[in-house]
């Protein structure tokens, strides 16, 4: 199961960005997260840089190494993953699994 979240944690992180409050419900709009971390910890350039962003931070390189999970998604998750893949967003993505076991190798098909 952890191979699968990881699969499907990679992802998220490479459409949405880092943004740990998308999706949550909120009374009103707030001010992202990442302002005030910037504002807190990296000094002056960080913070003109942030207040200037409307994306979530990216990571720097995004890496998926997967040991021996079972397939996640559907014919939509493989093609926004390949998407993902080929704009770059996903720089390496790597599945490994014995081929005699039945848990790695299922779903086939959807």
């Amino acid at each position: 199961l952890g191979g699968a979240l990881a699969t499907l944690f990679v992802a998220d992180l490479a459409q949405y960005g880092i943004d740990a409050g998308r999706g949550l419900p909120q009374l009103e709009p707030s001010e992202p997260w990442w302002k005030g971390v910037a504002d807190t910890f990296m000094g002056q350039q960080a913070r003109e840089k942030a207040s200037q962003a409307t994306d979530p931070p990216r990571p720097k390189m995004l890496r998926l190494y997967n040991f021996g999970s079972p397939r996640v998604g559907n014919d939509a998750f493989s093609d926004l993953f390949a998407a993902l893949q080929s704009e770059q967003y996903i720089d390496q993505a790597y599945r490994i699994v014995n081929g005699q076991d039945v848990v790695a190798r299922m779903p086939r098909t959807l």
